[in-house]
């Protein structure tokens, strides 16, 4: 039963609950009304009826019907051994009495046991007037000090009415006007009049104040008392009033409480020390004042503390004074600076408005001198020293050569007692290429110790011709002067002088093997003092050829480069050709040219053929050829009819026979061809032939016809028949040709052949078309070593003579010698000795007689008496020989004595054997060209059939290419390079046979060549950059150069990050194009390793290297609601990884 409690007025009862059982106990509260709720009358019979009969008009009957009682906790868990404390309050809202029950559900309890239960009832009374004040422990707390006075002046220790309603003021500071309010009601049905009085005596009226004294408050209405409470020191202060209704005889004493506190006004530091300081120089140090109150505060430095060191140093403080917002900070800047050397102390006040006591600052610092110097060596090793801030101080680089480094070394002195800092700055005007650097320190910034120094490179390197000027480097000294530099120098070039900086070989004629090219020769000449190095960074091209080498061309001296032009297309050049001058600085040279097709041809079709017709011998025919020149190039020519044996010189002339140039795009020329035979003429077809100075040769007409005559002619004026023994005789077969068109009889003077030689027959008539034998014999009467009839004549009827000379030798007739064989390699080369033996008393010098094309021999060999010597004979076959058709010859060594030694001689000429065998290592999918020497053994021109053959594997590669041109033209007893191009795109071991074959004889050469193919490794480096979740994309670009479609498949290696297709496939002929994606997940760099693979093309590797950067900041989720209320709103999450993931969030706003 709780005692009888007035509205808005609290009770509490307490009591607890153990748990002595061996289990948890779990426990809820239940409440209940009991009878309802009873109303009860408020109005003893000393008090006035209350207003509003007996109940609160403002209370509805949700609020009457609610219990007035409380129970906390309402729920939880008491552990075993422990108890548990629980709180009924009763706060009773209307005179009523209120009665309920409270049970303890125990959901474990033991059987027998009774649920906890209590019954609650209470009474609520109603006041005459209701303070709204909250309540305080000052008085029931023991809070207030027992040796204050009480009210009136009582004495210390005198008890205070229980009643007493207190009011607690609490001040941040002295000085401050703190006001407290509160409101009365008036609960009763009738009005009143109050009054508040003071209570404190002679203390009345200094530092608490009531601005409310007295007031009319009308039934169930409300009045506002209002309290001041201005502190003028930290102490404790009480003031005790009184409130009185004297209508109702009612009083309430009232105690107000004044306590004051300091202010949280602090400075984050007490002292502030500079340390060491450059004279006349300023530091600043940053303190912060912190108000952590609720309202703000001032703050102001006192003007004396700044001044104890005025003749010595400057102390600034900034600002002076300011306030100092609520919850807040105060930046103060403390400038401090030096004047003269030593240790300076400083104590500053801070006075702080309503604080009572200032607050404190030491600072400390020391001022010193900085003692640095400079100097810089010259070109004859002295020191110079700069002075500082002077800007006569000059550094002179002299003349440099472009792309050249020229350094001065600067040196720095740190004379005093600290750590020096310097800092180079440089000043370059912008007309001044900046990238790359001409002018660069090193090092640009550092730190000398005391007693210590420091050397710094200044460089200079021209990147192209200047003049230093307006260019200037201060070397900055941290707290001490700069040292302010000029820098003069000059870049210049080698003075190198090229005859010509670009030249235009204008429309040339494409390019054919065999035929001349242009060329120019660029003369460069050193008009330098030094001498200077060039060198031609340009590789040669299949249009155009650099003939440089390096060298290093002395001062005053020249050196020549050839540039030959190949156009091998119809189409413009320009090509740049870089030359690097000492390494450093590089010269271009542009040449240009044009490809353009040889275009010159008769102007009418129907001369393309020019017919004589038939002439007899005497008569005289003129045919004339127009010519047009077509091409975009001027044409230096001759006009040449190939060579026919059966056209004597000068029957048929061509005019003009000289180099004849035609202007280009439609230049016109007459030629004149003249035909005047003087004998016998067979029908005839001559080819004219447009030959170019270059080497260029087209046909441009024929020319037909003939001239009827007797043409008699010999197979060879000159028989030859060597030596034969007297007594024998050797016989030779001649051959008379009718070439001509009548026939004709013949006569030899056979007395001219007497007495030595004889012919069969004397006479005759050869028909037209036909020939005749003759068989001429050598039959010497007497030793003769050499037997010659001259001009033997043949009449023929047309009065036409033939002359024959007739030669040989009468030798004796020696013993038979052994047969000399032998055997060699086409185009090589075997030789045999004959030993002579002379054992006579006489020296022997003797002219061997050799017959036989490919055998040969010393022209005399000397053999001393009684001496025996070796004399070689050497077999060169030029051409093979067959089993039935060996080379024969033999050799007649005439002896002094008469005699001669007879050798008969057999050679076997075999296949040639390689030139040479190359072997060559090269990577797959390089294109590779060989240079093959092609020998020409002849003294004609040779044209040669490029044969080429892959020996293994039996099936070779599609995918292996050996290719170039299909012949080859070679001079007489000559060589040419022939260009063969091998390309392999699968690693193996290819051999290969390079035959050059001359059709027409069957004779050849021919390389083996072998190329061992390995892998091709890496064929290229990309580089990738993505940010996080975001895809890029690259393509490889593949050629397929099989006539099939190729599929290769793809392999990812080191990523996991890369999308790509597992398969592609490239058409025949054609360049496949394979994208691939790359996606990061997280950042960082990585590389990974991309490889095609393919059965007819091989493998093709490709490295990548991947930088995944950190992802920016996704779309923003923009909420917007009203107070109080919340939102929703989805951020999507999309997981690229191909596992699980988990997510976390976190935020950094509390809302």
């Amino acid at each position: 039963v709780f005692k009888d409690t007035l509205m808005f007025q609290t009770r509490v009862f307490k009591f607890n609950i153990y748990n002595n059982g061996n289990i948890l106990l779990d426990y809820y509260w239940t409440m209940m009304a009991k009878n309802g709720m009873e109303k009860v009358s408020f109005e003893p019979e000393d008090r006035p009826q209350s207003a509003a009969g007996q109940r609160r008009p403002d209370l509805s009957e949700r609020d009457i019907e609610k219990l007035p009682f409380v129970i906390e906790p309402a729920s939880g868990h008491i552990l075993v051994g422990h108890s548990q404390e629980f709180k009924i309050t009763y706060s009773p809202l209307d005179c009523v009495s209120s009665e309920a029950w409270v049970d303890c559900r125990i959901s474990n309890l033991a059987e027998g046991r009774i649920q906890p239960q209590i019954a609650l009832k209470g009474t609520g009374l109603m006041p005459y007037c209701h303070f709204e004040l909250e309540e305080s422990n000052y008085i029931s707390g023991n809070r207030r000090k027992p040796d204050l006075k009480g009210p009136k002046g009582a004495p210390p220790g005198v008890s205070l009415d229980l009643a007493t309603r207190v009011i607690e003021f609490l001040s941040c500071g002295i000085g401050v006007n703190n006001t407290k309010s509160f409101h009365i009601l008036n609960p009763t049905s009738k009005p009143w009049k109050f009054g508040i009085i003071n209570e404190d005596g002679e203390k009345s009226g200094m530092q608490i104040q009531c601005k409310t004294l007295s007031g009319y408050v009308s039934p169930g209405k409300k009045a506002t008392i209002t309290f001041d409470f201005v502190p003028t020191s930290l102490e404790l202060v009480e003031s005790f009033w009184k409130f009185t209704i004297p209508s109702l005889a009612l009083s309430v004493p009232l105690l107000i409480v004044g306590m004051t506190k300091e202010p949280k006004v602090v400075i984050d530091r007490s002292q502030v020390n500079f340390k060491s300081l450059l004279l006349n120089r300023h530091a600043v140090e940053r303190v912060l004042i912190v108000n952590d109150e609720e309202v703000p505060f001032s703050i102001s430095f006192d003007e004396k503390c700044l001044t104890a060191h005025s003749s010595t140093a400057v102390l600034q403080v900034e600002p002076r004074q300011a306030t100092i917002p609520p919850k807040s900070s105060l930046a103060v800047d403390i400038i401090f600076e030096p004047h003269a050397e030593g240790h300076f102390n400083y104590n500053l006040i801070i006075n702080v408005k309503k604080k009572p006591s200032p607050i404190l600052l030491n600072i400390k610092g020391e001022g010193y001198k900085m003692q640095v110097s400079c100097s810089v060596q010259d070109k004859k090793g002295s020191q110079l020293t700069l002075l500082p801030g002077n800007n006569n101080n000059v550094l002179n680089f002299g003349e440099v050569q472009l792309n050249e480094k020229s350094l001065q070394k600067v040196t720095l002195v740190n004379g005093g007692k600290f750590d020096c800092l310097f800092d180079w700055k440089l000043s370059i005007p912008p007309k001044f290429d900046k990238n790359p650097a001409i002018i660069e320190v090193s090092p640009s910034s550092g730190v000398i110790s005391p007693g210590s120094r420091t050397c710094c490179d200044v460089a200079f390197c021209p990147p192209h011709k200047l003049t230093l000027r307006d260019v200037s480097a201060v070397c900055e000294i941290k707290n001490g002067r700069p040292f302010p530099i000029s820098l003069i120098g000059a870049g210049i070039l080698p003075d190198l002088h090229f005859s010509f900086k670009s030249h235009n070989f204008g429309p040339c004629f494409l390019y054919q093997p065999g035929m001349s090219h242009q060329k120019v020769t660029l003369i460069v000449v050193n008009q330098d003092i030094r001498d200077i190095s060039i060198d031609c960074l340009y590789s040669s091209t299949p249009q155009l050829e650099v003939d440089a080498k390096p060298c290093v061309i002395p001062a005053g001296k020249r050196t020549e480069v050839t540039f030959s032009f190949f156009p091998r297309i119809i189409k413009k050049y320009t090509e740049t050709v870089s030359f690097l001058i000492n390494g450093l600085s590089t010269v271009d040279v542009v040449i240009t040219g044009q490809g353009t097709e040889l275009k010159v041809d008769v102007v009418s079709p129907k001369k393309k053929a020019v017919n004589f017709g038939a002439l007899r011998v005497g008569e005289t025919a003129t045919r004339t050829v127009s010519l047009i020149n077509k091409s975009l190039a001027p044409v230096s020519f001759l006009l040449v009819a190939a060579p026919n044996a059966s056209i004597p010189p000068g029957v048929l002339s061509i005019n003009p026979a000289l180099e004849i140039t035609m202007k280009p795009k439609g230049a016109q020329l007459d030629v004149q061809v003249r035909f005047a035979p003087t004998a016998r003429v067979p029908h005839f077809s001559e080819e004219v032939m447009l030959e170019c100075v270059g080497g260029i040769s087209s046909p441009l007409f024929t020319i037909q016809g003939s001239c009827q005559a007797v043409g008699i002619e010999l197979d060879t004026d000159h028989i030859p028949f060597g030596g034969v023994v007297r007594g024998a005789q050797s016989s030779r077969k001649l051959v008379m040709y009718n070439t001509g068109d009548i026939g004709a009889r013949f006569r030899w003077d056979e007395k001219a052949f007497q007495p030595d030689f004889s012919i069969s027959p004397v006479e005759g008539y050869v028909a037209t078309g036909m020939s005749v034998d003759f068989v001429l014999t050598f039959h010497p009467i007497q030793h003769n070593r050499d037997v010659r009839y001259d001009n033997l004549v043949c009449q023929v009827e047309d009065g036409t003579q033939l002359y024959l000379t007739l030669t040989g030798a009468c030798i004796p007739a020696t013993p038979t010698k052994e047969l000399l064989n032998f055997v060699c390699n086409v185009r090589g080369k075997e030789t045999r000795s004959i030993t002579l033996h002379n054992k006579t008393v006489n020296v022997w010098t003797l002219v061997p007689v050799i017959e036989g094309e490919y055998f040969s021999g010393s022209e005399h060999v000397i053999v001393e008496p009684g001496q025996h010597k070796q004399y070689e004979v050497s077999y060169s076959p030029l051409t093979m020989t067959t089993e039935n058709r060996k080379h024969n010859g033999s050799i007649f060594f005439p002896l002094p004595d008469g005699t001669g030694l007879l050798y008969n001689m057999t050679g076997f000429s075999d296949q040639p054997r390689p030139i040479s065998t190359l072997t060559n290592d090269i990577p797959a999918k390089t294109p590779h060209t060989e240079t093959l020497k092609v020998f020409n053994w002849l003294r004609v021109p040779q044209r040669f059939i490029v044969i080429r053959e892959i020996l293994k594997p039996d099936r070779p590669d599609p995918a292996t290419n050996i290719k170039g041109f299909d012949y080859i033209d070679v001079p007489g007893l000559s060589d040419r390079d022939y260009k063969l191009h091998f390309e392999a795109f699968k690693e193996g071991n290819v051999h290969s046979k390079i035959t050059f074959k001359n059709e027409q004889s069957g004779e050849y050469q021919f390389y083996f060549v072998t190329y061992k193919v390995s892998a091709a490794g890496v064929i290229d480096t990309i580089k990738m950059t993505a940010p996080v979740r975001q895809s890029v994309s690259h393509t490889i670009p593949i050629m397929n150069p099989l006539g099939t479609s190729v599929t290769l498949n793809t392999q990812l290696h080191n990523s996991t990050e890369i999308s790509l297709l597992p398969t592609f496939t490239i058409p025949a002929y054609s360049e496949g194009l394979f994208s691939f994606e790359y996606m990061p997940l997280k950042a960082g760099e990585s590389n990974a390793r991309i490889q095609f693979n393919s059965v007819d093309l091989g493998q093709y590797i490709y490295e990548i290297e991947l930088l995944a950067t950190p992802a920016g900041p996704e779309r923003a989720l923009v909420f917007k609601t009203g107070l109080g209320n919340s939102q929703v709103l989805q951020a999507r999450l999309i997981n690229y990884s191909k596992t699980k993931v988990d997510y976390s969030s976190k935020t950094d706003n509390p809302d």
